[in-house]
């Protein structure tokens, strides 16, 4: 696991029509559009694309985009209740809500929306709100839950865990644009007691229309 390279994009570099996206989903509200995009990118996110680094180090990828997505949906969300931040996790809660309120269920009629979103994953990825819709529901699916920390830990990364001391609950005082690579090291220490290594991670600041990912160089 060389060059790991996790990339996200700054709102300031969103092409006018991407946060014209975000814009639209928060009620025309631009600042709201921000705020979500933020929220989303700079913060919540950030654990989902690291379990997905420890899950390939471990051996727990699930090839199947959907179970896969849930199960890093799922980290993320009991890392930030480990770590105090209830609060912000509300916050998204009524975002994610809101945005799906205007999104369509894309899944055909008799359909497993699970099986149709692992086999036509790159079509959907092509449409944001079709994509959004799955995406934003996994999310929330995963915010309706409360996982403890170690076991979230055995369940998705590996069984073979320690035990350890609770994580500091510290929520972070902002969320500003390089809080991402904050985020990447402060996981990799909260993990280490358990374990568990999280490889070296090069973050990456620039637009890309995926907004935000990791890949192996």
């Amino acid at each position: 696991m060389k060059n790991i390279r996790l990339q996200y994009a700054a709102w300031e570099h969103l092409p006018a029509d991407f946060q014209a996206l975000f814009t639209q989903w928060n009620g025309e509200d631009p600042a709201r559009g921000q705020a979500f995009y933020e929220l989303y990118f700079y913060w919540f996110d950030i654990p989902h694309e690291l379990a997905h680094v420890l899950r390939e180090r471990y051996g727990a990828t699930d090839r199947h985009r959907w179970r896969d997505e849930v199960a890093v949906n799922t980290f993320s969300t009991a890392y930030w209740q480990a770590r105090g931040e209830v609060e912000r996790l509300q916050k998204l809660h009524t975002f994610i809500n809101q945005i799906l309120s205007q999104l369509e269920d894309p899944t055909p009629p008799g359909a497993d929306r699970a099986d149709y979103f692992d086999q036509n994953y790159s079509e959907l990825a092509q449409n944001p709100p079709a994509f959004g819709f799955y995406h934003f529901s996994m999310v929330l699916a995963a915010l309706n839950q409360s996982l403890d920390w170690p076991q979230a830990l055995r369940t998705l990364i590996t069984p073979e865990v320690k035990d350890a001391a609770p994580l500091t609950r510290a929520p972070y005082p902002a969320i500003t644009v390089d809080l991402p690579a904050r985020i990447v090291s402060d996981l990799r220490a909260d993990v280490r007691p358990y374990g568990l290594e999280l490889p070296e991670v090069q973050v990456v600041c620039e637009f890309a229309p995926e907004l935000l990912f990791v890949v192996w160089d």
